[in-house]
Order: C-alpha cells, then sequence, then structure tokens
C-alpha cells in the first residue's frame, strides 16, 4: 500500500481567481502561488458551491451541497451530526491542523466562533479575522507575545470590531495577520519531526478581503 501524503492546505480569502500571475495577470506578483501552479494541476474550470462566505466553506468541510448540510448563510452554525473531511483524515491515522479563519457558525459581537465537537484537529489556532476581539483569537494572543508594542497601540480602541477603525490596517509585515498565518504553520511542521503519522494542515489567509490591509 503507498505511503499517505502529507497535505498542506493553503486557503485565502475573497480572492478573485484572476488576481494570480498564473492565471495571466501582469500586473499583480504571485511568485510563490505561480511556481506551485507550475509544479502541479492549474484548474481552468471550476465553480464555487454558494457565492456567500460561511456555506461555501462549509461544502468545502462537509463533501456536501448547502441544501444538504444546512448551512445556508453566515452567522447560521453547521449541525452537530455534520461529517467533515478533517475528522475522516484523523481517524485514519492523520494529525491534524488548522489555522485562521473557519467560519463555520456566527461569531459576532467579540465572541469565540462554537468548534465542532469532533473535527479532529489536535493543533487549532483559531482567528476569524485580524481585528476580531474575542479572547480566543490566536493572532492577538501571539501578537501579545511576540509585538507587544504593536498590540498595546491597538488593543485598548474600543471598535476592534469595525476594520477601519481598528489600526490593523497599520500593521507592519512583521506583525501582520498573515506573518502570524505563516509562523503558526512553520511551527505545526517543524512538531512533525518528532511524529510518526501523515499531517494534514489547513492554513487560512484572511488575505486578500477587505479592507486590504497589506503592508505598505
Amino acid at each position: 500500500m503507498p505511503e499517505k501524503p502529507n497535505i498542506l492546505f493553503i486557503c485565502t480569502d475573497q480572492h478573485r481567481f484572476d488576481a494570480l500571475g498564473c492565471y495571466g495577470n501582469p500586473y499583480i506578483q504571485t511568485p510563490n502561488v505561480d511556481a506551485l501552479a507550475a509544479d502541479g494541476v492549474l484548474f481552468e474550470q471550476c465553480y464555487v458551491q454558494n457565492p456567500v462566505c460561511a456555506p461555501s466553506r462549509a461544502s468545502l468541510v462537509t463533501g456536501q451541497y448547502p441544501s444538504a448540510h444546512g448551512l445556508w448563510g453566515n452567522g447560521v452554525t453547521l449541525p452537530d451530526d455534520a461529517e467533515l473531511f478533517s475528522t475522516a483524515l484523523a481517524n485514519d491515522g492523520y494529525d491534524c491542523g488548522m489555522i485562521g479563519k473557519m467560519h463555520l457558525s456566527h461569531c459576532f459581537a467579540g465572541r469565540t466562533e462554537p468548534r465542532p465537537a469532533d473535527d479532529g484537529y489536535r493543533f487549532y489556532k483559531w482567528a476569524h479575522d485580524p481585528s476580531h476581539s474575542s479572547p480566543d483569537n490566536d493572532y492577538h494572543q501571539w501578537l501579545r507575545e511576540a509585538h507587544p508594542a504593536h498590540f498595546e497601540r491597538v488593543k485598548d480602541n474600543g471598535q476592534r470590531e469595525r476594520h477601519q477603525a481598528a489600526g490593523f490596517d497599520t500593521m507592519p509585515t512583521e506583525a501582520h495577520y498573515s506573518r502570524w498565518a505563516s509562523e503558526r504553520a512553520n511551527e505545526f511542521i517543524a512538531e512533525q519531526r518528532d511524529r510518526h503519522e501523515p499531517f494534514f494542515l489547513w492554513v487560512n489567509f484572511f488575505d486578500p478581503h477587505h479592507p486590504f490591509v497589506a503592508p505598505q
């Protein structure tokens, strides 16, 4: 039987297909994604199950249409009995990790997004978006430890749910949400040196979602 492959799944948010060099865009420089596309499979006909974020993500993790899994709009919670592909991988011997945005439930007004009871993830670093004020926002925890001056600058803003007022639009590269996602991914992969099972890692970058807070 062939050896089970490691799986690294990189997901960007609200990203048009043609905002990549590998799809012929002459203005946007995406050399790393272009290299992956050149060395792998590039889909030229691909359609989402739903144009809204949460239903589409729920279809991704369940393999079902929204009419079957029941998460029909943002702010709606995926039913507890939904079967997730990450659970199936964990049951098949994979060490599973998730970083960033899940959006399979409500996460308003600073509340933590409810996590499925059996999602299969051993390593779980949740952060719905850069400004979400939940105490479980792992990006904020990392920012507090790795870049305390930047965290202090924005933590008492009082309007963290509003991106434009949050101060996160002025984060430098080293303190940016995308850097946090990369650092956490490196942390998970480094752990695999001491483990023997195959791994699955889902890394969710919030960019290029509005409000478009890329560092200068």
